[in-house]
């Protein structure tokens, strides 16, 4: 294990000075007129998909319009209006119901909340409690270069 954890000092070492290199070298070329047209791009590009996301915006807009009012799906030929259902109701409610008409398969366990009570000891018949091993490493390991 001790030549292991050697190992892997040394390749955590090594991407630490490669992921310097590159931000060194990100830094230089952004300082560059090639960086400088770089980030020119970056900026009109963010502009264009802001653009986009309001012209989008608006279509979704005029498509539901159009639609309420003619109930015409295909309002332009490159647009289709799609129509589903959104339920709402009260989780509780629906728990209720779902208990009194014996649908079993509509409900749902939280797991976190449920595994607090054999955690603190206490037991559940239908729970088995077992150890789980898990491992951690120290993310600092220059000691054992």
């Amino acid at each position: 294990m001790k030549n292991t954890i050697k190992s892997l000092a040394g390749t955590r070492k090594g991407i630490a000075e490669v992921k310097a290199k590159i931000d060194r070298l990100n830094e230089a070329i952004s300082l560059s007129p090639l960086g400088e047209r770089v980030a020119k791009a970056t900026d009109l590009l963010r502009q264009l998909q802001e653009d986009a996301k309001y012209y989008r915006e608006s279509i979704d807009e005029m498509a539901e319009t159009y639609y309420l009012s003619t109930k015409d799906k295909h309002p332009h030929a490159a647009v289709t209006v799609k129509v589903g259902k959104e339920f709402t109701y009260d989780e509780f409610d629906a728990v209720v119901w779902a208990i009194n008409t014996k649908q079993m398969q509509l409900l749902s366990i939280k797991k976190t909340a449920f595994e607090k009570i054999p955690r603190a000891g206490v037991e559940i018949p239908c729970v088995t409690v077992k150890e789980k091993i898990s491992t951690s490493v120290k993310s600092d390991l220059n000691e054992y270069l």
